[in-house]
């Protein structure tokens, strides 16, 4: 496994003669020196927006008997951390409106391009924006949200199968000033596959290009995606649509999950009548073991059959977490090596069904997100060994503040939004592992969705790990 690692080395060099050595002017080894953390320059924050989800299939529900009822709406929110929200622009349509200290667009279409703000320090705004979709019928029935993201040089895609009745875009959006080369690598149950022309993408600046998958990737029940930038960088998500033959089978983004050790995938939402599984990717050339750990509102257990599992090497995984009580549960994955992973579930009424795909990210004292019209639950959990509380102030679709919702979080908290919010910002006193899990109704029943909480905090140094 190759890695590109940012380290301070001290190097001792001993020299001996003869068979009894002999050293000279050997002066006491200097006490270490702690490195002064050093605070990022003031910058612009820049999110970049992968547009609405889009009719991959001609054959399906016959919609000239339905009325689908699609919407596409778009909300983008900057909120300051004290006082009003900077100049924030989107590209080719200009400021975004203030509504008193917050700034707030919302539209009927879908957003594909780049949200930037004036120059801000690091922590001191939130910005978020998303395209939301939904369909109270015909083969994109459901609800699904396109979250504009900060883009990465290194992210992985994991969810989705190459299936038939399923189909798979990869969406790529280059936010930068020059055109980027994008490799995308792909694990599946059976290891490494090859992608051929797909497997490498030119994305120009300021814009978004959609890549098949399908036809790289056949028959593969499961698989994770790997894109990686060798100068500049993209935001990745993945559409998913599915058709269970002429039925809805679901819509979905997956969002970009982080490579570690040790992974936490939040707010997975458990139905009774529908299905959940938990998937782990092994990008390493050897065998990794894991354990996992399920999180529940009243507390943590370890998840039945997950507490030592192997993973083959460049091979992915799934668990089911059928038997796990309905509601929101998060899971702590833990491995003996470098890791992904992602979640997901699904709800089904009268056969048909709608599906989401939850990510792992990094752990925030402050994030926001868009979810839209939608009955949503911010589910919070912190790191283990270091509870917390969380303050979430939830925005209307006016662009206002609504009460701010509290909760004090030891392993995992949920925190239902109010009716009417469509976005939420929070911040915690300790750093917190979180998503947005939410149903919508639609014809003959629920719609399901997760997205990811943002943050305006300087993003991590990207951490390669090669495929082997």
């Amino acid at each position: 496994m190759k890695r590109l690692l940012s380290t301070v080395a001290v190097v001792a060099i001993a020299c001996a003669g003869g068979t009894g050595a002999f050293f000279l002017g050997a002066k006491p080894r200097p006490a270490p020196q702690p490195v002064p953390a050093v605070a990022a320059p003031p910058a612009p924050l820049t999110l970049a927006c992968g547009g609405e989800l889009q009719r991959t299939v001609d054959v399906g529900v016959n919609v000239s008997n339905v009325n689908e009822s699609i919407s596409e709406r778009t909300w983008v929110v900057a909120a300051a951390a004290s006082g009003t929200a900077p100049k924030v622009e989107i590209a080719g349509k200009g400021e975004v409106p203030r509504v008193g200290d917050i700034g707030f667009y919302s539209s009927g279409q879908g957003l594909a391009g780049v949200v930037r703000s004036e120059t801000v320090t690091s922590g001191s705004l939130e910005l978020a924006g998303a395209t939301v979709h939904t369909a109270s019928a015909g083969d994109l029935r459901g609800v699904a949200a396109n979250p504009c993201r900060r883009a990465r040089s290194d992210q992985w895609i994991v969810g989705s199968r190459s299936q038939v009745g399923v189909s798979n875009q990869l969406i790529l959006t280059n936010p930068g000033s020059n055109p980027v080369t994008v490799k995308v690598e792909a694990l599946t149950a059976a290891g490494k596959a090859e992608l051929g022309g797909t497997g490498t993408v030119v994305v120009d600046s300021g814009q978004s290009k959609r890549v098949s998958i399908d036809g790289a990737l056949r028959d593969q029940p499961r698989f994770a995606l790997h894109v990686t930038t060798e100068s500049g960088s993209v935001a990745a998500s993945l559409q998913q649509t599915s058709l269970d033959g002429y039925t809805p089978a679901g819509v979905s983004f997956v969002t970009s999950s982080v490579a570690a050790r040790n992974v936490t995938v939040p707010g997975v939402r458990i139905d009774g009548g529908g299905s959940a599984a938990l998937r782990i990717a092994n990008p390493n050339a050897s065998p990794a073991t894991v354990s996992v750990t399920a999180l529940t509102d009243k507390g943590a257990s370890t998840l039945p059959g997950g507490g030592k599992v192997t993973v083959e090497a460049r091979s992915v995984l799934d668990l089911s977490l059928a038997g796990l009580p309905a509601g929101n549960v998060s899971f702590r994955i833990a491995g003996s090596a470098d890791i992904v992973a992602g979640a997901e579930f699904t709800v089904k009424d009268g056969g048909q069904a709608d599906n989401a795909w939850a990510a792992a990210g990094s752990a925030r004292t402050a994030g926001s997100a868009v979810f839209g019209p939608t009955s949503a639950t911010l589910v919070a959990v912190s790191k283990a060994g270091l509870p917390g509380s969380v303050t979430a102030t939830p925005i209307d679709a006016n662009g206002k503040d609504m009460p701010a919702v509290k909760a004090d979080v030891n392993g995992q908290a949920s925190l239902p939004m109010p009716e009417g919010a469509v976005a939420v910002r929070y911040t915690s006193t300790s750093p917190m592992y979180a998503g947005i899990a939410s149903t919508a109704q639609v014809e003959g029943g629920k719609g399901v969705d997760w997205v990811p909480l943002g943050s305006s905090d300087v993003e991590e140094t990207s951490k390669h790990v090669a495929v082997g």
